[in-house]
């Protein structure tokens, strides 16, 4: 009865403790992943803005310089695979590979959305690096007109692993925090339980004709009334069982 007692009152609290890390387990790590690769897509649109000056005047003609030094050299400092492509899909310049060796872009779908005025990201394999990339691709426009597409992309590796690292430093929150939890319940439940336990036991000795028993009241709210009471009752028992015997001896 009392191990039940205690049993059943923790397995309550960490039946519940335990469902909420498994939903958080669950549901956190694509949010997660969501969230940062939403962050990285915005991130790469900014710089992808903050290159167009740099890089339009090439797909007008009047740039002067070597393109692909210029985006070889932002490439290094973001850690990030640039490509300039014409209204027709050629690659003008690259960061990875000579755009000479390049095939033409213009059905890759992030071109395709750039080139008729529209930002878009995507998620797949290179078929020049063979490895999946993420894309942020955004048109390039002068006076209106669609003149060239600009494309910054990462490889997806990078960000797994890295997210990967995320993952398991979570799960060890969560897995301490789950302990730390599940000791709270451990001492709540014996809160809990301990004075019923304690009031069963009395009651089994005042049953037994043990008057002279007695609850603590040292504890806080309903279990300190609970106990004043129990205590009122059985000195109630023991006042009432010595009249009823005085009464008794009288009466032999």
């Amino acid at each position: 009865m009392k191990k039940t007692l205690f049993l059943r009152v923790f397995s309550g609290y960490a039946a519940v403790i335990v469902l909420l890390a498994a939903a958080v387990t669950l549901f956190a790590p694509p949010l997660m992943r969501k969230h940062d690769i939403e962050e990285r897509a915005s991130a790469l649109e900014h710089m992808a803005l903050l290159l167009e000056a740099q890089v339009i005047p090439y797909l007008t003609g009047s740039g002067a310089g070597d393109l692909r030094g210029i985006v070889a050299a932002v490439s290094r400092q973001t850690e990030t695979r640039i490509t300039v492509i014409d209204a027709a899909g050629n690659v003008l310049a690259d960061s990875e590979k000579e755009a000479r060796d390049m095939e033409n872009h213009l059905y890759r779908p992030e071109i395709q959305a750039s080139l008729q005025g529209e930002k878009r990201m995507s998620i797949r394999p290179s078929s020049t690096l063979k490895q999946e990339m993420m894309y942020m691709s955004v048109p390039l426009m002068v006076s209106g007109r669609v003149v060239g597409a600009l494309r910054l992309s990462l490889f997806m590796k990078h960000i797994e692993a890295l997210l990967a690292t995320l993952r398991g430093e979570f799960l060890k929150v969560v897995g301490l925090v789950t302990l730390f939890a599940l000791l709270i319940a451990f001492f709540l439940s014996r809160s809990v339980s301990g004075p019923v336990r304690e009031v069963i036991d009395a009651s089994s000795r005042v049953a037994a004709g043990d008057f002279e028993v007695a609850v603590s009241t040292r504890r806080s709210g309903e279990f300190k009334n609970f106990g004043q009471s129990f205590n009122t009752m059985t000195g109630k028992l023991k006042t009432m069982f010595s009249e009823i015997r005085m009464k008794n001896e009288e009466i032999n």
